[in-house]
């Protein structure tokens, strides 16, 4: 059974979807499980002391950890020439990026038993050439041939659209956990244009609404065991995992009036209530905030909210039970908004892979085009002719190739690859030459 990957680096989670062919047809995206229970997994690597990797939720986070064997953020420092050292080893965040993309291609693997056909890979919005050059090289570097690369609201748009036909115009919302980003995405005739798109203040992103829903949890143990509880060191190593507790309860606020946030402590397992009204109060600045800027940024592509179709919000965003209403506070006109809680940046980048493979037999330019506005291949739309209007896609060529990154000794050839990298920036910077990052 053929099959084509989406794999979406646009946030702090790796996530991965798959499309397959059977019976003379291509089937619609489906997430690919990456853990025990979960189709998103951290974006976070780390080696093992024979230089093996883990990922993501594999990844032990308790106090015997040494921290130095971890990476993490590497994915938003694509384009930063100074290397992050893991393990003692200095390591380009693109090079980290790539090992990350490795890694799903092999789980993908391991489940189908089968190479993929081709690759589609969504990354952050804001990425310009350069950085989308070195996250290619560096693919291309550990075996993954030529991948196609897109912007993860092209992407996220794409699958959206495939089952909405009237959608033409997008405003997207996309969060992480440490940062969001808005994007204006248009339907051409040759599949998705991005006119305008905006990184969000950064650090704001959805640990932050956890935070603030972790502040309300302690002001009311306060208010019930008085002012110095939270001083005693019992307490304060059984609210080590407050904020991810509250992750997990904030999704209460959708449908009910209050929230139950349980907590560890020392007496037993307590359930905190918060109301929906204090934490709608408590965050409500942080969302003006991400309203404003999906405003400017609807603005800057020559729109007004009217003209829009529709809002989508996904990642953290699609899982603020509170920013749609004030999304539909904020802009005037008919807007409807959808909250998307699927991996609909992998999804789309699927469908992408898709098209593309169904349409090899066409013919196709010999290089692909890098200076045009990003566009994307909708399920239903033709691939984009040879104008120049989709500079990341090409035909899926040579095949994949999968390389071993069990990385059994700490000289493999990624960290190799690394350190060369980092050694000639050295002797770069000492000429005074640099590299920009966009």
């Amino acid at each position: 059974m053929s099959y084509v990957l989406g794999i979406d680096l646009g946030g702090t989670h790796l996530s991965v979807a798959r499309s397959s062919f059977a019976n003379r047809t291509w089937g619609p995206p489906e997430p690919v499980r990456l853990g025990p229970q979960a189709y998103a997994v951290p974006a976070v690597l780390r080696v093992a002391a024979d230089g093996a990797f883990t990922v993501g939720d594999q990844v032990a986070e308790g106090p015997m950890v040494d921290g130095h064997r971890i990476a993490r953020g590497f994915v938003q420092r694509v384009g930063d020439d100074v290397p992050q050292l893991v393990a003692g080893e200095p390591c380009l965040p693109h090079t980290l990026t790539a090992v990350l993309a490795g890694w799903a291609v092999e789980r993908a693997q391991e489940q189908t038993g089968r190479r993929p056909e081709h690759l589609a890979v969504s990354h952050p919005a804001t990425w310009g050439e350069h950085r989308r050059g070195l996250l290619r090289r560096a693919l291309w570097d550990i075996g993954l041939g030529e991948v196609t690369l897109l912007p993860a609201p092209v992407a996220a748009a794409a699958a959206h659209a495939r089952g909405e036909s009237g959608v033409r115009t997008l405003a997207v919302l996309g969060m992480s956990g440490n940062g969001f980003e808005t994007a204006v995405v248009r339907r051409t005739p040759s599949g998705f244009a991005m006119p305008s798109c905006r990184q969000g203040a950064d650090p704001l992103g959805g640990d932050d609404f956890d935070e603030a829903l972790a502040e309300l949890v302690r002001a009311r143990l306060t208010r019930e065991f008085g002012r110095g509880y939270l001083q005693n060191p019992q307490i304060q190593l059984a609210l080590l995992d407050l904020q991810a507790a509250c992750a997990r309860a904030r999704s209460a606020f959708t449908t009910a009036a209050e929230t139950e946030v349980l907590v560890p402590l020392p007496l037993g397992l307590t359930a905190v209530p918060v109301g929906r009204a204090a934490y709608g109060e408590a965050v409500r600045p942080m969302l003006l905030l991400v309203a404003d800027t999906l405003l400017r940024t609807v603005r800057a592509a020559g729109l007004e909210p009217d003209r829009l179709d529709g809002v989508l919000l996904t990642g953290a965003a699609a899982q603020l039970p509170l920013l749609p209403e004030l999304l539909g506070e904020q802009l005037s006109g008919d807007v409807t908004v959808h909250a998307d809680t699927q991996p609909t940046a992998a999804m789309g980048a699927a469908l992408v892979a898709q098209r593309l493979v169904a349409t090899a037999g066409q013919p196709q330019r010999e290089e692909p085009r890098r200076h045009a506005a990003h566009h994307a291949v909708a399920d239903d739309d033709p691939l984009p002719p040879d104008t120049g209007a989709w500079h990341d896609i090409a035909p899926p060529r040579p095949p994949v190739r999968i390389t071993d990154l069990s990385l059994p000794r700490r000289s493999s050839a990624m960290f190799a690859h690394a350190r060369g990298r980092a050694a000639r920036q050295g002797r770069a910077d000492q000429t005074g030459s640099s590299v920009p990052a966009q």
